[in-house]
């Protein structure tokens, strides 16, 4: 079982343990059990959206905070950036942050 990991207000790793009946190791899985009504799950923002949106899933602990997972742009090493990949790395950035765009909409 792995742990689900929260961090304290000092930005602190605090693994908590979880027992279920269920237990998935895909995103998509967990979501559709969540959605089935089957209990708590932890996902990603990106993943669930819609359904927060929607109010087909609500936040349980909108004040736990987790580590995000980042979002890395990687290109070959060479002695030039390319005005093609900078032009993508930049509208990357606009379009992510500060808040990636399905928190920015989401309701609270």
């Amino acid at each position: 079982m792995v742990p689900w990991t929260f961090l304290d207000g000092t930005g602190k790793s605090m693994p908590k343990s979880v027992r279920g009946r269920l237990t998935f190791n895909i995103h998509d899985a967990i979501r559709d059990a969540a959605l089935a009504g089957h209990g708590l799950a932890l996902l990603s923002t990106w993943l669930i959206a819609d359904d927060l949106a929607t109010g087909r899933l609500v936040q349980v602990l909108p004040e736990a905070r987790t580590r995000g997972f980042p979002i890395h742009a990687l290109w070959p090493q060479s002695r030039h950036l390319s005005a093609k990949v900078r032009v993508v790395v930049d509208e990357l950035v606009r379009h992510f942050l500060p808040s990636p765009p399905w928190e920015t909409h989401r309701p609270d």
